[in-house]
Formats: structure tokens, C-alpha cells, sequence
């Protein structure tokens, strides 16, 4: 029995009656190479192939501040939006991906006297880039207005090269919209800002976005928030709460671990967010946290400019509180003293229930809110214009260019996008836009509104 034991236990084997003692240099060597191979070379080739961004630079990115300035507005701009617009998708030689709310860029040619050649001559570019050859995506929201709906189902017809796929936001996660506006040229260059595809956005409201070149690493990243809406497109069966993604849609680039990117000769830092949470990979950060971390990490001063800002839910029934902005806003001010200047676009469609948050928040020795008002132009009114859109904050350190609108509803069931960087160039043009308005006559103290 002991005899048994002792040969159970006692290891023989092909290497010599000593076992491993008894190996061969050879032997050696070749089990070194096995467990390099396993423990080191395949964990690295496979964490590559994960994060595919890896095998991407930019060097030589250049980035450009674009913005739509209203028709008879008086304020300078030196890149116009639709400028910009048709540039990036002239420069498409492979593809071109279009995320938009709804597209009517062809409108614009029935408007001459309101500069709506800016929207047609846009169409006319997305035409020209169908026509060399450039593989055309456009991921559009579920619209319930048919004028919404014309130009995609025109560019249907008009080219093989087009291909479209709605969201239906209400059968996909229960509320919502595609507000995102952004668009992907190649795999390398792209734009992201506050305009809709839409002839007014370019010629009759006030806009600001992002336009990059060359910087491949960031195209592809944005172009995964894109895949992400083509997976959902067509798609009417309700997603799970955190939906099952392919491993080539999670990103490696985030708040915690932002890309390093050079832009006009200069290195910094930027990442992507997105929302809702819903439409969001691994690694990607949400929206809101992105604005919270702008807020939060603000030490002397934030300017904030955006359309419609209220703590609580906007489309949902009923009255739902929702004080997550606003008490980030307030302990910047409360707890650390920064100077927090913000200024909200006032329009005929503003909800005045919003009036009370912005009085509320004006009553904090640090905190300035005013109100900016595009006028009216010259002759007959068109609807749905004559307002500051653009959505952006910037502070001394950091900047955050936005799709969204500042409620829950954007957060939370609403798909957007925004640029982060703490790109010193980028905060200080963004920035001194900022100023520009501030101290416009279009500027306006809270006494003009009405007393609730």
C-alpha cells in the first residue's frame, strides 16, 4: 500500500524519472515560450483587439468653433455652421454618417429672403457626396410631422448610396427622442454641436458646435455612439435596461481616462459622453455626469449657456422634481464661491414655470442669471426660429459642448452627445463666445420677466 501511495505521488514522466528536475535545457525553454505565450502575449493581442482605438492617433487633428448666427442678428462669427458643415461632408471620400432629431435642409430654398440657401446648399452637398460614391447612413428619430420627414425620404430615392434607419424612442425604452446632432466623415473627421439638419438652425437660430479634422481616434469614438443608434434603428421591440453590446462598441476613452489628441499643434485631453444611459457601452460616460463633472470640478469661474434649463422632468406628466443640476450649481457657488455666470435663451416657446428655478438661482451672491432674446427679424415671422439654441459650459480649466437641453427628460431618456476637452485653445474661444453674448445688447436682466 505504501508502495502504491508512493508511486501515486511521486511524479514520472517523459522528461526523465526525475521529472522537472531532470529537463533538458530545451524543455526549458520551450515551456517558457508556452507561458509567456498564455500569461503575457494572448491577454495584450486580445485586449487590443478590444480596444481597437489603440491603433489610432492624432497628431495632426485641427479643430474649429462653429456657430449659426440669426439672420439680421449683430454678432460676429468668423465660422459659419453651414460653412462648416459643407466642408466636412465635401471632404467625405468612403462614408458619411448623419445622426440628427429630423432633417429639413431642403426646405430652406423656399425661403430666399430668410437665407434658407444655407439648408439647401447643405442637401445639395449630401447629393454631391451620394453621387461620388460615399456610403450615406442617417439615423433619424421617429418624427410625427411629415414635413420632418421629406428630405430622408427623398435622399432614399434619389441614391443607393442613402441609407436611413428610424428610432422610435416611446417602443425602444418607454419616452423620448434621437436629439443627438452630429455627423462622421470617413472615420476620421466630424462635427457635434446644438444644430439640427435644419435650413432655420443655419440661417435664423443661434448655434454652436465642434467641427474636427483629422483625428481619427475621436471620428471613431463618436462613430461608436453612432453604431450604437443604427444597432436600435428599425427596431420596435422594447431594449433591456442595460442591453447587450458587441465588445467593438465599448470605449476605452472616458472621464477617468480621457484621449490624448493633439488639435492645432496642441496635446490635451478629451473624452465623449453620451446618453441615455440605455444607448451607452461599457466605458462610455453618461451625459450627466459629464456636465456634473464640469460644475463640480469648477474652481473661479463656469459660464453656462443653454436653451431650456429646469430641475425636473419637462415631458413626463405631472410635476417630477429633479435637483441633480441644481444642486451641483448651487454648491459651486455656496460651498467653493465661484463666480457662475448663465445665460438661458428666452423664446415665445419658453415654458414660463421655468421662470421661478432661474430667480431662484439668481438670488445666490455668486450666481448671475440672464436671459438672451433674439429679436423678431424683418417681415413676415417664421415659426419655430428666433431663438439662442446652442447649449454649452465652460469653465477655467474645461469646456462641454452639448446636444442636449438641461432637464431630466435629456438625461434620462433622451439620446445626446457631448465634446469634452480641457484643451486650453478650445476653452478660451469657446469662452470668449460666451463673453460676447454675455455682454451683447441681446443680454437681458431677470426684471424683464413678469412677476409669478
Amino acid at each position: 500500500m505504501i508502495n502504491e501511495q508512493k508511486r501515486y505521488f511521486e511524479p514520472t514522466s517523459k522528461f526523465g524519472k526525475g521529472g522537472i528536475k531532470s529537463m533538458k535545457p530545451w524543455q526549458w525553454a520551450l515551456c517558457a515560450f508556452f507561458f509567456l505565450l498564455i500569461v503575457i502575449i494572448i491577454p495584450i493581442a486580445l485586449t487590443n483587439k478590444k480596444h481597437e482605438l489603440k491603433q489610432y492617433d492624432c497628431k495632426d487633428g485641427e479643430f474649429t468653433i462653429l456657430e449659426s448666427i440669426p439672420q439680421e442678428l449683430d454678432l460676429e462669427s468668423a465660422n459659419l455652421t453651414h460653412k462648416g458643415w459643407i466642408k466636412l461632408i465635401d471632404s467625405a471620400t468612403k462614408t458619411l454618417d448623419i445622426a440628427c432629431f429630423y432633417m429639413t435642409l431642403s426646405e430652406g430654398s423656399d425661403y430666399p429672403d430668410a437665407n434658407g440657401s444655407f439648408g439647401a446648399s447643405v442637401f445639395d452637398a449630401i447629393k454631391r457626396a451620394a453621387d461620388r460614391g460615399v456610403k450615406i447612413r442617417i439615423a433619424e428619430n421617429k418624427n410625427n410631422y411629415e414635413t420632418d420627414n421629406i428630405d430622408y425620404k427623398y435622399l432614399l430615392g434619389y441614391s443607393k448610396n442613402i441609407k436611413v434607419k428610424i428610432l422610435d424612442f416611446t417602443k425602444l425604452i418607454g419616452a423620448g427622442i434621437l436629439h443627438t446632432k452630429f455627423m462622421v466623415v470617413d472615420k476620421t473627421n466630424f462635427y457635434v454641436g446644438s444644430a439640427n439638419m435644419d435650413w432655420r438652425s443655419l440661417a435664423q437660430v443661434k448655434e454652436l458646435g465642434i467641427l474636427i479634422f483629422n483625428c481619427e481616434c475621436l471620428a471613431r469614438d463618436i462613430g461608436k455612439i453612432f453604431s450604437v443608434y443604427w444597432q436600435f434603428g428599425n427596431t420596435t421591440k422594447k431594449l433591456d435596461q442595460h442591453p447587450n453590446f458587441d465588445d467593438d462598441l465599448a470605449t476605452q476613452w472616458n472621464i477617468g481616462n480621457p484621449a490624448s489628441v493633439t488639435l492645432n499643434s496642441k496635446k490635451n485631453s478629451v473624452f465623449l459622453a453620451s446618453s441615455p444611459p440605455e444607448f451607452s457601452p461599457t466605458g462610455r460616460t453618461q451625459d450627466l455626469d459629464a456636465i456634473l463633472h464640469i460644475i463640480n470640478n469648477a474652481e473661479s469661474s463656469l459660464s453656462l449657456e443653454v436653451m431650456d434649463y429646469m430641475p425636473a422632468y419637462l415631458y413626463q406628466k405631472g410635476n417630477v422634481y429633479w435637483p441633480t443640476l441644481d444642486t451641483a450649481i448651487r454648491n459651486a457657488s455656496f460651498h467653493r464661491n465661484v463666480d457662475i455666470r448663465f445665460l438661458i435663451g428666452k423664446w415665445n416657446h419658453t415654458r414660463p414655470e421655468m421662470y421661478q428655478f432661474f430667480k431662484s438661482l439668481n438670488e445666490l451672491s455668486t450666481v448671475t442669471v440672464k436671459l438672451f432674446i433674439v429679436p423678431d427679424r424683418k417681415g413676415k415671422q417664421i415659426p419655430f426660429t428666433r431663438v439662442n439654441h446652442a447649449k454649452y459650459a465652460v469653465s477655467e480649466k474645461q469646456v462641454f459642448i452639448d446636444t442636449s437641453n438641461w432637464s431630466a427628460d435629456y438625461f434620462m431618456s433622451t439620446a445626446g452627445v457631448s465634446f469634452n476637452s480641457y484643451h486650453k485653445q478650445i476653452i478660451n474661444q469657446v469662452q470668449d463666445r460666451f463673453d460676447r453674448d454675455w455682454n451683447s445688447k441681446y443680454t437681458h436682466d431677470l426684471s424683464i420677466l413678469p412677476d409669478l
